[in-house]
């Protein structure tokens, strides 16, 4: 067969290849190249043909997977873009010094300001002063650590209350940013604070009274007294807590003493005719009355005693 047979774009397909062969040395031509060696000239050419067809196969597939993979990561960018945007809790990316790099929707209309002006401000101008220290110490730690980190601090926005705020933090991106997840805790804490305030107001009309104030649970033994039990009778708290009632009355009627409260307990009758003794065994005369209740979730009694004045 002749070179110069068969189609003539073949045949200019093979010159061209054996011209780039002949340049990289991938085949040799005798000086006077007989039938046979232009024979075996365009088997190793259209093997080397075929050869360079599979590799740009395998490039066409290299290319395709390689554009795959990017149009995935593209949708994984935008899926988390999306899902950082728009997250139902407030979100910052902050750099070592607490500058936000990110911010979602969220924490932005928690701040009240637009996320184009929080933008490489500085996180911690926002926190009140009393609770900067707190977070300058969370920041510090959460570049520390690998795990999540948490603190409660107080944004001072303009013209409006203080917002508390539960911070939980972790480093992202080779520990050059943390990713901090911020939630408003305010009502909860404005609770906290109004049962706190009850809890002193009630402590504040508990120890002032003039009567004596004790809570027994259900075996008659003292959970707590105000004030005026350890002024009048002398036993301080300690000495009382837990121990009974009737450790108060006289000891030659322990046992109708015992039988009374029983009763008293039990709802069968709500007053005692038995005077204290204080700690210096001097009688307190007494009227006492008793009201089933509960305290801490469990049931007790509330025993006042007023004192008798002759």
């Amino acid at each position: 067969m002749s070179i110069i047979e068969g189609n003539k774009e073949t045949a200019v397909d093979l010159r061209l290849l054996v011209e780039d062969s002949l340049k990289s040395n991938l085949i040799s031509i005798p000086i006077n190249p007989s039938e046979a060696d232009w024979q075996r000239v365009v088997l190793e050419l259209r093997v080397h043909q075929i050869e360079l067809e599979m590799q740009n196969d395998e490039l066409v597939k290299s290319k395709e997977v390689a554009y795959a993979a990017v149009k995935q990561a593209e949708i994984a960018i935008e899926k988390y873009t999306e899902l950082y945007d728009f997250a139902p809790s407030g979100y910052f990316t902050l750099s070592k010094d607490g500058i936000i790099l990110d911010i979602n929707f969220r924490a932005a209309r928690m701040i009240n300001k637009k996320r184009s002006l929080l933008k490489n401000s500085s996180f911690g101008f926002f926190v009140s002063n009393d609770t900067k220290k707190i977070y300058n110490n969370f920041i510090i730690n959460t570049f520390d650590s690998n795990i999540t980190q948490s603190c409660d601090v107080t944004l001072l926005l303009d013209n409006r209350s203080p917002m508390y705020i539960q911070l939980s933090g972790i480093v992202i991106d080779n520990k050059e940013q943390c990713l901090v997840n911020v939630v408003d805790i305010t009502e909860h804490k404005q609770v906290e604070q109004l049962l706190k305030q009850t809890r002193m107001n009630y402590e504040t009309f508990f120890n002032s009274s003039n009567d004596l104030y004790f809570i027994l649970d259900a075996s008659g033994n003292i959970l707590q007294t105000n004030t005026t039990v350890v002024d009048r009778l002398g036993f301080p708290t300690k000495e009382l807590t837990g121990k009974s009632i009737n450790i108060l009355n006289p000891q030659e009627n322990c046992d109708e003493s015992s039988l009374i409260l029983g009763k008293m307990l039990s709802g069968i009758t709500m007053t005692t005719p038995f005077p204290f003794f204080t700690k210096q065994g001097i009688e307190v005369p007494v009227e006492t009355r008793v009201t089933a209740g509960i305290w801490n979730g469990l049931p007790v009694v509330f025993w006042v005693s007023k004192e008798i004045t002759t």
